[in-house]
C-alpha cells in the first residue's frame, strides 16, 4: 500500500482563518441580542429576537470545520459556507476564497480520489 503526505493547500488555513472570523462575528451578535432584547422599541426587540434565534446555530455551524478531519463531505460543508457568506457583506473575501476552494489539489487534500478532482 502507498501512501503519500500531501502538503497543507495555504486555502485551507485562509478558509479556517474566515471561519473563525464568522464565529466572532456571530458571537457578538449573540452578545449584542440581549441589550436590543432589554430595550422599550418594538423594533429593537424584534432584531434582538432574530439575532438571538440565528446567532447561536450560525455559530455552531461556522465552529465545525475548523476541528472537523479531512473528509470529502467536510471539503463540501466548507464550500456550503462559502457559498453562504456570499450572500452578505463578506462577498469580496469569499470569491477568491471560492477560486482557490475548487482546485483539485484542496479537493485531493480532503480525501477526494483521482476520478473526482475535476
Amino acid at each position: 500500500m502507498q501512501s503519500q503526505i500531501i502538503d497543507k493547500p495555504r486555502v485551507v488555513i485562509w478558509f479556517k482563518v474566515y471561519s473563525a472570523i464568522l464565529c466572532l462575528i456571530y458571537f457578538f451578535t449573540f452578545i449584542i441580542s440581549p441589550f436590543l432584547l432589554s430595550s422599550n422599541d418594538d423594533e429593537l426587540i424584534i432584531y434582538g429576537l432574530v439575532l438571538l434565534i440565528l446567532s447561536i446555530p450560525l455559530l455552531i455551524i461556522c465552529i465545525l470545520p475548523i476541528f472537523l478531519p479531512r473528509k470529502p463531505w467536510v471539503w463540501i460543508y466548507s464550500l456550503v459556507i462559502i457559498g453562504l457568506g456570499m450572500t452578505g457583506c463578506c462577498l469580496p473575501v469569499c470569491i477568491p476564497l471560492l477560486i482557490f476552494w475548487i482546485k483539485p489539489e484542496v479537493k485531493k487534500y480532503y480525501g477526494y480520489k483521482e476520478n473526482y478532482l475535476i
